[in-house]
């Protein structure tokens, strides 16, 4: 007898979502054949039979929550190979199993007619997208699809309108920047042109915000500018000030030479002077 567990966890997940339980009690199961479905915050799992044989015990119902290595489910085999369930072939880590589980082949493919892309995201390369649908499902109005999750903030995707799932652009665990295309929808003709009709308005309405702040930008710019003319021109004012203080400053030593020169003539008449009247007196008391 082999038995299905609940496989290794993603770190820092403790449970598991029981989610859709495929098989019954005594019905004959093929090996790899899907038995139970799995769930976490981060991927939807189908866990597989392990062997041929027949369902003997199932321990689980839907909605339940599971430890990694509780057993599921027991299936009673003739095979003599030995199957370790717990290996990585059931690993919820193991990569080829998401494109498995989520992109599949259905006649919607391609044919969506409302895209939904990533929000405004603040940090680039450091989130991780979580998907809660699978291509070719049925979605309703604002039912969460997908989310994505950074160190700082949190965003979900939802459903604009009742729908199916087209397209997915994003898997899990794969990062996402603003603006990427996540997924696309097959919708109500008459709702998906609303809904394209206003996300083309929001997206010309972003564009004119982004151009009243160019404008704004080129205008502070302009402001700058003009006070750094006129700074300059202040500068020069002051400069063109001090200058011409020096050349007061320079000319004023030529005056004071100029008076001194002058009162220097004037010592020296005013001296010659003295000495011939001296001289006249001392002539005319000789005679």
């Amino acid at each position: 007898m082999l038995t299905v567990k609940v496989p290794r966890l993603p770190v820092g997940i403790e449970t598991a979502h029981i989610g859709e339980v495929y098989v019954t009690v005594g019905q004959e199961v093929t090996r790899d054949q899907k038995v139970c479905c799995v769930e976490t915050d981060k991927i939807i799992f189908d866990l597989r039979s392990p062997c041929n044989g027949v369902v003997e015990n199932i321990y689980v119902k839907e909605g339940e929550f599971h430890e990694q290595s509780a057993v599921l489910i027991e299936i009673m085999t003739e095979d003599v190979e030995e199957v370790d369930f717990e290996s990585t072939e059931n690993d919820l880590h193991h990569s080829d199993e998401k494109e498995e589980v989520y992109v599949v082949d259905h006649e919607l493919k391609d044919k969506g007619n409302i895209c939904l892309f990533a929000p405004e995201i603040p940090v680039a390369n450091d989130n991780v997208v979580s998907v809660f649908i699978k291509e070719g499902t049925s979605v309703f109005k604002d039912q969460v699809l997908m989310d994505i999750e950074t160190d700082i903030a949190f965003f979900e995707i939802k459903a604009p309108h009742d729908g199916v799932v087209c397209n997915l652009f994003k898997l899990p665990n794969d990062t996402v920047n603003s603006g990427e295309l996540m997924l696309t929808l097959l919708s109500d003709y008459d709702k998906a042109l609303e809904y394209n009709k206003a996300l083309l308005a929001e997206q010309q309405l972003k564009r004119s915000m982004i151009n009243e702040i160019e404008e704004d930008s080129k205008l502070e710019a302009c402001i700058e500018g003009q006070e750094t003319v006129e700074k300059h021109g202040d500068v020069q004012d002051e400069e063109s000030g001090n200058d011409s203080t020096k050349h007061v400053n320079t000319a004023s030593p030529s005056t004071t030479h100029y008076f001194l020169l002058i009162f220097i003539i004037m010592l020296f008449l005013v001296s010659a002077l003295a000495a011939w009247i001296f001289i006249s007196l001392d002539y005319d008391i000789l005679i």
